[in-house]
């Protein structure tokens, strides 16, 4: 049980991915949203070893806290009501939640730079090579245009016209390291099709932003 030491909070929203899942992670652009459920970290100062209550428990989610937390001295309480393994950005959240109320526990601020280094050491642990853009979105909030690039990310925040998505559950988890793995040994052979990935990727983004969202989609 937590002790009564001083605590605090830290929320992040998931996302969904509207286009360039998977072509992102070689440099294509996607467009990405955040959702309106998220994950909340609290962190409590306690005596001892770091202790955890969470939905979930592996060996993952235990080298992802103490990525950016110490071993001992805290509480740390999750509650997540995004599912896990279905696209939309659960250890993102996570990531930005911990370093969120990280921060807030000491007192310093956690701007957008901070969040998003910090949110990678997180990220790589549950998907190996992301790009970057889950956390990013998951940080800023509404949507983003983002390209990884040799010299970091371009990361464009805009407000998109209103949409309405649909979003429906296979009810499989997936694992999105195996797939980044997967896609990532099929190249250069599907390097076109990245290509064309990202072409199109290109041209929603820019429909998104003069907000023809319905030509974007395909009304």
């Amino acid at each position: 049980m937590p002790g009564d030491g001083p605590s605090a909070t830290g929320f992040a929203p998931g996302k969904l991915l509207l286009s360039g899942e998977h072509a992102v992670v070689h440099g294509h652009p996607a467009v990405a949203v955040a959702v309106d459920r998220g994950t909340t970290v609290r962190l409590t100062e306690v005596t001892g070893p770091r202790t955890l209550d969470a939905p979930f428990h592996d060996d993952r989610l235990e080298a992802a806290l103490s990525a950016v937390l110490p071993e001992a001295g805290l509480h740390v309480a999750i509650e997540s009501d995004l599912p896990i393994g279905r696209g939309m950005g659960s250890s993102a959240a996570l990531a930005i939640a911990l370093v969120r109320a990280r921060q807030a526990l000491g007192g310093h601020p956690a701007d957008f730079a901070l969040l998003h280094r910090e949110g990678f050491k997180v990220e790589r642990i549950f998907h190996g090579q992301p790009s970057g853009v889950d956390h990013a979105v998951s940080a800023l909030g509404g949507a983003v245009a983002y390209r990884k690039g040799a010299d970091g990310p371009t990361i464009d925040p805009f407000s998109p016209p209103p949409l309405q998505l649909v979003v429906l559950d296979s009810g499989t988890a997936g694992d999105t390291a195996s797939l980044v793995a997967s896609v990532a040994a099929r190249r250069p052979a599907i390097d076109p099709v990245l290509r064309t990935i990202g072409a199109l990727t290109g041209e929603i983004i820019a429909m998104l932003q003069r907000g023809t969202a319905g030509e974007a989609l395909g009304d």
